[in-house]
């Protein structure tokens, strides 16, 4: 199962330190999408 955030989101904060430290303890698949453009932008397992 895959988490979808937007690309402002995971800017704000799955790219910072901590962020990137919640996604590995807690196995975070993440899917980065453009809402704006309605598109998917990155899947990240």
């Amino acid at each position: 199962m895959y988490l979808a955030v937007t690309n402002i989101a995971y800017k704000d904060i799955f790219a910072e330190p901590i962020g990137k430290l919640v996604m590995q303890k807690n196995h975070l698949r993440l899917m980065i999408f453009n809402s704006h453009r309605q598109e998917i932008e990155e899947w990240i397992n």
